[in-house]
């Protein structure tokens, strides 16, 4: 990801200049989303925050932590 020198000695992100990520930065970001979709249950958990927030759609809608994988599990298994 792109990080340019800011004024004042503070560093930006380039999104936060051009509004807009890069397509390289765009790659990324998919290709770990993709990673932690596909690569199992115990490798998501182990990249997940502890109060980790995620939505899905109605329902079960918005769940938090261990909400998260007790859902995951008795979806999808």
């Amino acid at each position: 990801m792109t990080v340019s020198s800011g004024t004042a000695g503070t560093r930006h992100h380039a999104a936060r200049t051009s509004g807009t990520l890069s397509q390289s930065e765009q790659e990324v970001l998919w290709g770990i989303e993709e990673h932690f979709w596909t690569s199992g249950a115990d490798s998501a958990r182990a990249t997940t925050a502890t109060n980790a927030v995620m939505v899905f759609p109605y329902p079960p809608g918005i769940l938090q932590g261990d909400q998260i994988w007790v859902h995951l599990r008795q979806r999808t298994g």
